[in-house]
């Protein structure tokens, strides 16, 4: 098995044409299939992955741990570039999801519309 990390919020000193960003996104590759472990909160992970030798296009599967956006906003890039590859979400309620402090509320979940434009490549488990 190998395991890359697409993006994440370190800086590597020997690596610092790669993007960081708040969120995670790793690649998976194991007994001949790719899959992507979240997706980040931006193209972020994609730019990564061209400078990493992953191949967007080859991936087989998607998995995204929970609905938090640093965890999953790069879903609509990932479909951009990936015509094959279902995105597996746990399956919870529709709610939304916020962060508040001081007053203020700040929604940190999924873009609802991504989950309505793109649902026939989504899996609910």
């Amino acid at each position: 098995m190998k395991l890359t990390a697409l993006v994440d919020n370190t800086r590597l000193d020997n690596r610092t044409d790669l993007v960081v960003e708040r969120g995670l996104s790793l690649h998976v590759n194991t007994m001949g299939r790719q899959v992507l472990f979240d997706a980040g909160s931006s193209k972020a992970f994609c730019d990564n992955a061209a400078l990493l030798n992953v191949k967007i296009q080859d991936i087989d599967a998607a998995v995204i741990s929970h609905r938090h956006h640093d965890h999953c906003n790069g879903v609509s890039h990932f479909l951009e570039r990936n015509s094959k590859a279902l995105v597996h979400f746990r399956e919870c309620e529709e709610t939304d999801y916020c962060f508040k402090a001081f007053g203020f509320k700040t929604n940190v979940g999924i873009d609802k519309n991504l989950l309505l434009n793109a649902k026939e490549r989504f899996n609910y488990r």
